[in-house]
């Protein structure tokens, strides 16, 4: 559909705002198909070629792009304003940039482990250093609009979110080519990312985007089971029974929590049913 609409064609004939909004739509429909897809692109993936890097995503603050009126009428402050600007544009280049390192080539002949193990890395390593520089940016709004500390922390949290999403990802195309043998930094990485995540998934507002993250740490997790050691096996059932009393207790279903509209919907059931049966299985072993 994108597609179809040309989102994805760069010209020059609108104005800079439409502009803006279409190559954030463009970007935000291309890690929706990755999210849905993962690493070993379960579903088809229409997007040939990840698009290059657009500094008008965090060149043109939102205050520049005539959204003033708009974000004023919702009751936004000359400092909110200000400040959503600036959040809008850290955040954007943290997407824009993040978005080739999860582009994986499936097709790609590794000679041996080590290639595939240092491609992998390299990913890590400059994922990493793109998310460090996003956090000395939050570090230095949080200094100029420090009567606005608790905007910039949510946006802050959003960003590791996607930052531990993403990592996940390049590990589990590390797993998946690996033929699902794994190395002692893949494992612990892995794992750590999850308690991580939960941690901060814990903490959401919004259950749907709860229920995926909790769900993805579930299924990585119960995936790696088979591949670790007996420590490592110990550590990832400790986080896969909190996931089980966090997804009750948030209402999955048959949950006790107050959002069990979220997991009595069938896609809710559906990821429920499989969490709880992987999990069965692997105590059973």
């Amino acid at each position: 559909m994108a597609h179809c609409l040309g989102i994805h064609i760069n010209t020059g004939r609108f104005e800079e705002n439409l502009n803006y909004e279409r190559q954030l739509i463009y970007r935000k429909v291309i890690m929706m198909n990755k999210y849905m897809s993962g690493p070993s692109n379960i579903y088809p993936n229409y997007i040939v070629d990840a698009p290059p890097n657009s500094k008008d995503l965090y060149s043109l603050g939102l205050d520049k792009l005539r959204f003033d009126n708009n974000l004023l009428s919702l009751g936004f402050s000359q400092v909110e304003l200000s400040l959503i600007s600036k959040l809008s544009e850290v955040n954007n280049k943290f997407k824009d940039y993040s978005i080739t390192l999860v582009w994986f080539n499936l097709t790609a002949n590794f000679i041996n482990k080590g290639e595939l193990e240092a491609y992998c890395t390299k990913k890590l390593l400059k994922l990493k250093q793109i998310y460090d520089k996003t956090l000395l940016n939050y570090d230095k709004l949080a200094i100029s609009y420090s009567t606005q500390i608790k905007l910039i922390l949510q946006s802050r949290e959003l960003i590791t979110l996607s930052y531990i999403k993403e990592t996940l990802d390049i590990l589990e195309y590390w797993k998946f080519l690996s033929s699902g043998k794994v190395t002692q930094e893949l494992t612990s990485q892995t794992i750590g990312n999850c308690q991580t995540l939960l941690q901060l998934s814990s903490k959401l507002r919004n259950f749907k985007v709860k229920f995926y993250y909790l769900y993805l740490i579930g299924f990585t997790l119960i995936r790696l089971y088979k591949a670790v050691g007996p420590g490592e096996r110990r550590e990832i059932l400790g986080v896969l029974d909190a996931v089980r009393e966090l997804v009750g207790s948030f209402g999955g279903a048959g949950g006790r929590g107050g959002a069990g509209r979220e997991g009595n919907s069938e896609l809710g059931k559906f990821n429920d049913l499989v969490f709880k049966t992987g999990l069965k299985l692997i105590q059973a072993k």
